[in-house]
């Protein structure tokens, strides 16, 4: 049994992390934390570590499955899109409760401003748009990206895009001497420093 918000937390960064652009997995995960610790609650008392895990995994919930949030005006609503892939040139947007994925802007999911800034931050290539502006956007159901610009669509939000991680350069090592080598050594034939063939 799950006991502290920590090993929730790191549950789901896992499951993101691991390239789960949806909720598909975390609901039922969530759902079995929930049913688990009120069925002991039901039997007696939950200890200080399992009420607040309890507390922690209903409002996870909440924010997940719930879209959009109850009074969320038109104008806070928000679709999510999966800039990682593409239909040709149409967007891949999150389906509702993170349902899967859909080109057709009028099957898929409406957030919250907090649900997507956090998204966002979670998976940079989770990117939201203002409903307002994708609505306004010339399309029959879908969206092509060559109609729309992210800037503009969340101008006056106050949302702020997450920067995509830095990309390690690869480096090459001389198998027989262990010195540095260039891309092109590495793959070109013999090491300049002490002749061994490194190419694969």
């Amino acid at each position: 049994m799950l006991k502290l918000k920590s090993e929730i937390q790191s549950l789901v960064k896992k499951y993101r992390d691991n390239g789960v652009g949806d909720d598909a997995i975390m609901i039922p995960l969530i759902t079995i934390i929930v049913e688990t610790l009120e069925a002991k609650s039901q039997g007696g008392d939950l200890s200080e570590n399992e009420q607040y895990a309890l507390d922690y995994a209903k409002s996870l919930a909440r924010e997940i499955i719930l879209e959009p949030e109850h009074g969320t005006s038109e104008q806070e609503q928000y679709y999510i899109q999966d800039s990682s892939y593409y239909a040709g040139d149409h967007m891949l947007w999150w389906k509702p409760n993170g349902a899967g994925y859909t080109t057709d802007i009028s099957q898929a999911g409406l957030f919250s401003k907090e649900r997507v800034i956090s998204q966002n931050q979670t998976r940079h290539t989770d990117i939201p748009w203002s409903k307002t502006y994708i609505d306004q956007a010339p399309h029959v159901t879908a969206i092509n990206a060559e109609h729309v610009n992210k800037t503009e669509a969340l101008k006056g939000t106050g949302i702020k895009l997450a920067k995509p991680p830095k990309i390690r350069k690869e480096t090459y090592r001389c198998a027989d001497c262990g010195r540095f080598l260039s891309e092109e050594q590495h793959w070109g034939g013999e090491c300049p420093h002490c002749g061994a063939d490194n190419r694969p």
